[in-house]
């Protein structure tokens, strides 16, 4: 008896042990993916105006505890490209991109633990689905972006593994979901899919009010985790719906947008492709009769296709700019129920049939995608998808954005010119934080250049600074 309890732990410790090494190969094919997508768009020498102002400006803002732009509300996202910039050891102006980049590769490791520890699917199937959540347009084209999109997923991901744990660590779910929600705005259907879970399983519980109280705190806890920036900024600011709102949302028109790029073409603001976010019109369809087929046939994967369906909810009763970037969520979801159907239909069958069931699905399935991967990364590299100059820096002929930083900056520290006489002839907020952040995470000569405080001045002064931008009190 003894015996076969221990061999019985052994066989255990080693499937254990198996996903461990799976999880991690799966890690580093995703995060090799996302690095090779930074080298080619880094191939065109340029940072887009909102990757400056979230890896660069807000960056500079977070110890300066002053809010940008009415735009900037996703603080958590800020604090995570802070924690980057001083992890890098070779800082740089595209940093930004390979953190972000190393960061959503956590999504295959996610999504991979999500099927096969809560989800019962087995190893093939979840590798499937983790590769699928990582290749998809919707997701590959805002991975290596240096802006918060997407980092929302990583942490709704987590907060949903958390909510279905069997160990009392269920609990500190909403904290993870309170995390996703100011990583990004979209985080709110994540935290809608976790309250949901915790709320039946507060109900389920036996011990429901011992648990109730540790459910209470934690909470607490997420919800200041979101609220925090209004105490941090001085002079208040505001939180979560910077990029749009409710009265301005126009619900039809959103859903058939988000359907166009969903299933058709990706045409959208800061989605630098045409490809449709599911990969194709054949695959987008399969990937859709999948969510209801894997609900109907695996009733335990509702909470993430709950996270779904209040992502499309929440993209309709939305305002401002739409586009994909605000739905990353619908290709990892997808991605999941796919496997979790592929694992149904091979799960009964031998083992030589059951092999080449999830062969034949993955080849179907990650094939195309490939193709297409290296088809979008040559558009990066090539320019044929074009990051846009969408901000006011003019680059001298011949140079390089990271050229005209340099010289930006040697201007400031000989004294050629002032931080405001730089500020008035190109925007200033974004350049003369890019030229702080360099020199100070470099260890650089910081004469002349304006501190974050003077940033901080500048957003305030800027005609580019609404009502809601509110100056800092006891500055001009």
């Amino acid at each position: 008896m003894a015996a076969a309890s221990g061999l019985a732990s052994a066989a255990r410790a080693l499937r254990r042990w198996a996903d461990a090494a799976i999880a991690a190969g799966l890690y580093a094919v995703a995060a090799a993916v996302g690095l090779a997508s930074v080298a080619a768009v880094n191939a065109q020498g340029l940072l887009s105006g909102e990757e400056v102002s979230v890896s660069l400006l807000d960056v500079v803002a977070v110890p300066g505890r002053f809010q940008p732009t009415v735009y900037a509300t996703n603080f958590a996202g800020h604090v995570q490209f802070w924690l980057f910039s001083h992890l890098d050891p070779s800082f740089d102006l595209f940093y930004g991109r390979t953190w972000k980049a190393l960061a959503m590769a956590l999504v295959a490791p996610l999504v991979h633990a999500t099927l096969r520890r809560r989800l019962g699917c087995g190893r093939g199937p979840a590798a499937l689905g983790a590769l699928a959540a990582v290749l998809l347009p919707g997701v590959g084209a805002v991975a290596w972006l240096a802006t918060e999109n997407g980092l929302e997923v990583v942490w709704g991901l987590a907060a949903l593994l958390l909510a279905t744990s069997q160990r009392r660590v269920w609990v500190l779910a909403p904290v993870a979901a309170g995390v996703a929600v100011s990583s990004y705005g979209a985080g709110l259907a994540w935290a809608g899919a976790v309250g949901a879970l915790v709320a039946v399983r507060l109900v389920r519980s036996p011990s429901r009010v011992r648990h109730l109280r540790a459910v209470l705190a934690a909470s607490a806890a997420g919800l200041a985790v979101v609220l925090v920036p209004l105490v941090w900024w001085e002079g208040g600011g505001r939180i979560v719906l910077g990029g749009g709102s409710v009265g301005s949302a126009d619900p039809v028109a959103a859903l058939r947008s988000l359907g166009g790029e969903l299933f058709v073409r990706g045409e959208s603001y800061y989605y630098f492709t045409d490809a449709p976010a599911l990969g194709s019109p054949w695959l987008a369809g399969v990937l859709a009769v999948a969510v209801v087929a894997g609900t109907a046939l695996r009733p335990r994967l509702w909470p993430w296709t709950l996270a779904l369906v209040l992502t499309v909810v929440l993209y309709a009763l939305s305002g401002g700019v739409l586009g994909v970037r605000r739905a990353v969520a619908i290709p990892v979801l997808v991605a999941l129920a796919l496997a979790v159907v592929v694992d149904v239909l091979a799960r009964r069958r031998a083992p030589l049939a059951r092999l080449l069931l999830v062969t034949a699905a993955g080849v179907a399935v990650l094939g195309p995608l490939g193709g297409q991967y290296l088809d979008i990364r040559d558009g990066w590299r090539t320019g044929r998808y074009a990051l846009p100059r969408d901000f006011d820096f003019p680059i001298a002929e011949g140079a390089t954005m990271a050229e005209e930083v340099t010289a930006l900056t040697g201007r400031l520290n000989s004294g050629a010119a002032t931080y405001r006489e730089i500020a008035a002839e190109r925007e200033g907020e974004r350049s003369l934080a890019m030229a702080w952040l360099l020199a100070v995470r470099r260890g650089g000569d910081l004469t002349g250049l304006a501190t974050p405080e003077q940033i901080g001045d500048l957003v305030a002064e800027s005609p580019r600074c609404t009502a809601d931008c509110r100056p800092v009190p006891g500055r001009p």
